[in-house]
């Protein structure tokens, strides 16, 4: 299992500046992690300020960015 954090905020599509919602996800794949990202974002509340989500691999202590869409994207 790997572990990824989920983020959704305030951004361009691309970044994100402010973070509204974070939570950790496991998963045995990217793809796997995908879809649970995407379960939650349809699941919540349209939101003016949350229309950039993305994936952070955890790797040790570092993270890095493996996935970011724009929320309308997503839906």
């Amino acid at each position: 299992m790997k572990i990824y954090t989920l983020q959704i905020g305030d951004g361009d599509g691309q970044t994100i500046s402010a973070i509204s919602h974070s939570e950790t996800l496991t998963a045995d794949d990217l793809f796997e992690a995908i879809d649970q990202a995407k379960t939650i974002i349809r699941s919540r509340n349209d939101s003016d300020c949350e229309n950039t989500v993305q994936l952070l691999k955890e790797t040790g202590g570092d993270s890095i960015a493996v996935w970011v869409r724009s929320v309308n994207a997503v839906l």
